[in-house]
């Protein structure tokens, strides 16, 4: 038999090389082999013309260029200023709070409501007096949530979700835009979230807030291109899922929570990452690698593949996501009021 065995091995390779062949050249085979090649080409070259659309022929300077971060003293805004300055590149950070730890050398701080338009106009002007100018580029991140059910929120922290995380970036937009249309260079960041597209039980207000932070970083991209005519000012939106913070904290408490959660800095590096490209786009950070568990009364589809970091280059995506059910309430154990 050990003799025999070079031979066998042999006939054995022959008969796999004429099934491969027939298997190769068989229509039932190459009709959809040649269906997703052609999928992959559209892919490829709808990214490149996407990446071509969106070019800026202006140049990015990152000793020149001034980065504002609104909600800078905390959470993804703090770690987002953080991860900047340790690149030499000058940052303002604006909150109604004060940073909990000092700020680096290149990077200052504005006490700044930013739901009041007035306010925003003040400090703005501070900010050019003491720069010599205006940013070049403006990351909306400053947001808020109740994690309450929809009669369980007051009026007050109805509006207050809505003034954060919506109007207020219509205020900073209004600002800062002009000094970059006039420049035709600059670069608006929205930080949204996957509630943009998804909304669950106790996070409507939440959801319908982002879901029009969307809405605005769509427009501003078609009024820049057509009604400006100022091409080379990017914007982008970030949509991070579930994040460790102290709001899904203290909804994660019993450890039953069904998805995995990013870890701040995760999103920081991403949005970091998005900046410094330099370029028009929607990111969408993630860690999940399978269909998290949610609980639900609605067929769907099965366990879907979700990368770790997904960059579109666009003005609009659709993601696909779990359906999401009544059963599970994502804050049923929040109380904190804003």
């Amino acid at each position: 038999m050990g003799l025999l065995q070079p031979t066998l091995d042999r006939l054995r390779a022959a008969d796999l090389a004429v099934i491969t062949r027939q298997i190769l050249q068989s229509r039932s085979f190459r009709k959809p082999l040649g269906i997703l090649a052609a999928f992959s080409l559209i892919y490829t070259l709808n990214k490149a013309l996407a990446r071509w659309y969106l070019r800026t022929s202006s140049p990015w300077d990152w000793s020149k260029e001034v980065v504002l971060v609104t909600g800078g003293s905390s959470g993804i805004g703090a770690l987002l200023v953080r991860n900047l300055s340790a690149l030499d590149i000058k940052v303002v950070t604006v909150d109604i709070q004060p940073p909990l730890s000092p700020l680096p050398p290149n990077a200052c701080f504005y006490q700044l409501d930013v739901t009041s338009p007035a306010a925003v106009r003040s400090v703005a002007q501070r900010i050019r007096e003491d720069l010599g100018g205006d940013p070049t580029v403006l990351v909306n991140n400053a947001g808020v949530g109740t994690g309450k059910p929809l009669l369980a929120e007051t009026d007050e922290q109805v509006r207050r979700t809505f003034d954060v995380n919506i109007v207020a970036q219509f205020w900073m937009v209004r600002e800062f835009l002009p000094a970059m249309v006039k420049a035709d260079h600059g670069h608006v960041v929205t930080v949204a979230s996957m509630a943009s597209f998804l909304t669950l039980a106790s996070n409507v207000g939440y959801s319908c807030s982002k879901a029009a932070a969307l809405s605005l970083h769509e427009g501003l991209t078609q009024e820049l291109r057509y009604r400006y005519n100022a091409s080379n000012v990017c914007t982008s939106i970030i949509h991070p899922m579930f994040t460790r913070t102290p709001l899904i904290q203290l909804a994660t408490v019993k450890g039953d929570f069904p998805a995995d959660l990013l870890d701040p800095e995760d999103v920081a590096d991403a949005i970091t990452k998005h900046i410094l490209r330099g370029r028009s786009g929607s990111t969408v950070k993630t860690d999940l690698t399978s269909r998290p568990s949610f609980p639900t009364d609605r067929p769907g589809p099965g366990p879907v593949a979700v990368p770790s970091e997904l960059e579109v280059y666009g003005t609009a995506s659709t993601y696909i996501l779990p359906p999401i059910g009544p059963e599970f309430d994502l804050f049923n154990r929040v109380e904190k009021a804003w």
